[in-house]
């Protein structure tokens, strides 16, 4: 069963920013598009002439947002920063936590995809994994084609246990984060395939789950320190939280190791530094560089040398991330939609992109893993009739039966 323990003596503090509560899920959508680079909105200051975002679907459900909800950078991270400096309560799943490793494993694989590439693959280049299931891109389960992928991923790889790896499993595990961690496995190995799917602080901390779940997601760290020398640093930041994840369910949590989550500095020159055991979860940057420099690194502050405060946790040092380098916490997956109208490239996002503010009172943060699957804004539908005869026959062989009307999905992977 969950445990919830008393961190700080201070009662919860409501959450109070009306203005940051988004009402729909598009608007959710929009407000990371620029985060994602080159799908960013036209600079134009004529509105119809910039693109329109054209969500196709979502984890989340169709209409206005029944939660308070609220975009972030990275919604685990900052769930958790957030509650923790300004006296909210917190839960969180071992899922949340997964997906926030997965999010950064995904930015080292691509990052060093050529090095890695033996730990993943026997062969060169990339290989085309096509799934097939019936319908349109108007009716397709798109988070059901994703958990597909996987499974033919996991036949193309060299270690056929990946996928069990990097799907969550836990008690608390709802099919939404076995989504989630699909996209993300997708985009973690798109340095190595092209996908076709085919269709026609704290007041208080409650970790949810059983303790065996939280044991799991421990025993998930043997694996991924042998991606690396950076996931083996990595892994040896994460083995003193995930530990005392565990021990929470013993009735005996380490208080003081939940009041070093973060801290911010600010240290003279404007720039504010996130310090704590939450960094463990910023050790690569969006770019899959890693910055987790556990170093105290010296700061002129009004002509006094003075240093970035490291946290040590059983003899490891954490690292002080620049508050502007915090990753993001989601990843994107390209996808060329064919079917009967012709061919739309579109765009699969997954992650953490948000979180959920809870309670009776609103005292209370949780992340929110999400995934989006939505139209270009650069992109144009290709009319069936303005394809080239070679895909019209590509077409026809890979639907072979007319009466059923299948979707063709193509990613097209750039590095």
């Amino acid at each position: 069963m969950p445990v919830t323990f008393d961190v700080a003596p201070h009662h919860a503090r409501p959450i109070f920013d009306p203005h940051r509560r988004l009402k729909y899920p598009q608007d959710l959508l929009i407000a990371h598009i620029s985060r994602i680079g080159k799908l960013a909105p036209s600079s134009s200051s004529n509105t119809e002439q910039q693109p329109k975002v054209i969500c196709m679907q979502s984890s989340f459900s169709d209409g206005c947002f029944t939660q308070d909800i609220r975009c972030e950078r990275n919604g685990f991270v900052q769930a958790v920063t957030h509650a923790y400096n300004r006296h909210h309560n917190l839960v969180i799943r071992p899922d949340d936590v997964w997906v926030a490793i997965l999010s950064q494993f995904s930015l080292y694989v691509n990052k060093n995809s050529e090095n890695l590439r033996s730990q993943f693959v026997d062969r060169k280049g990339k290989k085309k994994l096509i799934v097939q299931m019936p319908g349109t891109r108007h009716t397709s389960d798109f988070g059901n084609l994703a958990t597909q992928m996987t499974e033919l991923i996991s036949q193309n790889i060299v270690n056929t246990k990946l996928k069990s790896w990097i799907l969550p499993g836990f008690t608390t595990t709802t099919p939404h984060d076995i989504v989630v961690c699909s996209v993300l496995m997708m985009a973690t190995m798109k340095s190595y395939f092209d996908y076709e799917m085919s269709l026609c602080g704290l007041p208080s901390v409650t970790l949810e789950g059983e303790k065996s779940d939280w044991e799991k997601l421990y025993a998930k760290l043997d694996l991924l320190e042998t991606f690396g020398k950076e996931p083996e640093n990595w892994v040896k930041l994460l083995r003193p939280v995930f530990k005392r994840f565990v021990q929470a369910f013993d009735g005996k949590p380490d208080i003081d190791f939940w009041n070093k989550v973060s801290h911010h500095y600010s240290l003279g020159s404007g720039t504010r530094w996130l310090s704590g055991w939450i960094t463990a979860f910023c050790v690569w940057d969006s770019q899959g560089n890693w910055q987790a420099k556990s170093e105290r690194v010296p700061v002129d502050n009004f002509g006094k040398k003075m240093y970035h405060p490291c946290l040590e946790v059983d003899g490891i040092r954490y690292p002080s991330i620049d508050s502007v380098d915090i990753p993001m916490g989601f990843c994107q997956v390209d996808i060329r939609v064919i079917d009967g109208e012709g061919t739309t490239d579109c765009v699969m996002v997954s992650g953490h992109m948000a979180n959920v503010v809870e309670g009776d009172d609103k005292d209370t943060l949780r992340p929110l893993p999400s995934w989006f699957m939505y139209k270009n804004p650069e992109s144009k539908t290709r009319k069936v009739e303005e394809m080239s005869i070679a895909e019209e026959e590509k077409m026809e062989d890979t639907i072979p039966d007319p009466k059923v009307q299948k979707t063709l999905y193509t990613t097209i992977l750039r590095n």
